[in-house]
């Protein structure tokens, strides 16, 4: 990315038309467009592995209610873990 950055950044300059303002602008601005571009990615991936992490929460705490649900004594227990593992319903018609 960055020889490609390099290249864009340079095309149009020829030695005749050198503005010797311009070229250090665009130099300047290529580098900052480089660190944005690393920053996002860096972000990418910490949004990945965060949803990644919360996918995994989820289905460990589904998996302990259904546990719970499954092996409960009390009948009353049993009965409130039902329902907190499916919450869109007060009385779930699959238990």
């Amino acid at each position: 990315m960055r020889s490609r950055i390099a290249e864009l950044s340079t095309t149009g300059f020829d030695e005749d038309d050198f503005n010797i303002g311009s070229l250090p602008a665009v130099a300047r601005l290529a580098e900052e467009a480089e660190t944005f571009s690393a920053k996002i990615e860096a972000e990418r991936r910490r949004i990945t592995d965060a949803e990644r992490k919360l996918k995994e929460a989820e289905k460990a705490i589904k998996d302990k209610k259904d546990f719970l649900a499954q092996y409960a004594t009390d009948a009353n227990l049993a009965k409130q873990v039902r329902i907190a593992a499916c919450p869109s319903c007060a009385i779930c018609p699959r238990h």
